[in-house]
């Protein structure tokens, strides 16, 4: 997998993952966040919020199987190591910065000195 894919999977799972959109409001948005991010508990496998998406949404268990299935293999493309491991850091404070601009938490300009620091590095 080339490292603008890798790159771009990071970015757009920082971007949600940083976002204060709730992404269980509607079904395209819960699909999107199963698919990137997941809705499986990573630190306690037996919790999961699919049972309760799936009811909400009326989603079948071949449905929620396949999003799983998706999200691994998003997760497996963006654990792959990348040839520059600084590369992908940069380009998640990146996303992060733009995130925190976005929302009023940090300045324009404090965003565009983070992204000098980070070029140069």
């Amino acid at each position: 997998m080339s490292e603008t894919v890798r790159e771009a999977l990071n970015v757009v799972d920082d971007t949600m993952s940083f976002s204060s959109r709730d992404w269980g409001a509607s079904a395209d948005l819960a699909i999107l966040w199963a698919v990137f991010c997941g809705w499986d508990d990573e630190d306690n496998p037996t919790e999961s919020a699919y049972p309760e998406l799936a009811e909400r949404f009326g989603w079948a268990a071949e449905d929620v199987a396949k999003f799983r299935q998706f999200h691994a293999a998003i997760q497996s493309a963006r654990s792959e190591t990348p040839a520059n491991p600084s590369d992908s850091l940069r380009a998640r404070l990146t996303a992060f910065a733009r995130d925190c601009t976005l929302n009023g938490d940090m300045t324009p300009a404090a965003e565009r000195m983070l992204r000098q620091i980070l070029e140069e590095s």
